[in-house]
């Protein structure tokens, strides 16, 4: 429920609603069996959205973001990401004994930098309604992929993919409020007047993080060497240097 009360008959909209039905996490880790021992290599994260209905309005989204923000801060700040443990011979899984050799001293307790992540999220359709007395903004489209990868490239080190489809935006205005009807009745009584509307068929959008990654031949080989029995980071294979 917002902080500004309406009077009536826009009170209904003090109490806003998003719901989503479900969230589904896959998480697959890429190992390697080598030297009597498994290695690590690859990181994959699938999560799939059920469809995202809501109502809502200004004052309610600046409270849902107000909420993200710190959050979001918490997931990808480094100062809270957890810590490998000092001996790393005694981590699960072990680590790759060459790792040491390949990079330098003081980044041989951050050896995951070797390893390919990929994150990607998915939903099938949102529907959100952006409302206020006497208009609306309705944006819905779908399906919606959104990745993210780590690259094996000079000047990159990692890189994001965006894919919408069907997305619509529409402005809607209240008739009664244009001819100035004033009374509760005439509210209810109005109709909806289209008074615009953006259809685009599909944005597709890939960026790459332009810094540089000084150990683009030392991820390479190391990927390789564990992903060549299974062959599950095609990239690798097709002589591609992105994901």
């Amino acid at each position: 429920r917002g902080s500004l009360q309406r009077p009536a008959p826009d009170d209904q909209m003090d109490a806003g609603s998003l719901r989503l039905n479900g969230i589904n996490i896959c998480a697959e880790g890429l190992y390697d069996g080598i030297d009597q021992t498994f290695v690590e290599y690859g990181w994959l994260v699938h999560l799939a959205l059920s469809p995202l209905i809501g109502q809502v309005t200004i004052p309610q989204i600046h409270q849902v973001f107000g909420f993200l923000q710190p959050f979001l801060l918490q997931l990808v700040a480094e100062e809270d990401q957890l810590k490998l443990p000092p001996p790393l011979e005694l981590s699960i899984p072990k680590l790759d004994s060459s790792l040491k050799t390949i990079l330098p001293q003081d980044l041989t307790d951050r050896a995951e930098v070797l390893k390919y992540t990929m994150i990607r999220l998915v939903a099938p359709e949102f529907n959100v309604q952006v409302v206020e007395a006497g208009c609306q903004l309705l944006l819905r489209g779908g399906p919606f992929r959104l990745a993210n990868c780590t690259l094996a490239n000079p000047e990159c080190t990692e890189g994001y993919s965006l894919q919408l489809r069907d997305f619509q935006l529409i402005q809607y205005v209240q008739e009664s409020r244009l001819i100035g009807g004033a009374g509760p009745e005439d509210n209810q009584a109005a109709q909806w007047l289209d008074a615009g509307n953006i259809h685009v068929p599909e944005i597709s959008v890939d960026l790459r993080m332009k810094e540089p990654f000084p150990f683009v031949k030392q991820q390479t080989e190391f990927l390789v060497k564990h992903d060549h029995a299974t062959h599950r980071l095609w990239f690798l294979w097709q002589n591609q240097d992105f994901c």
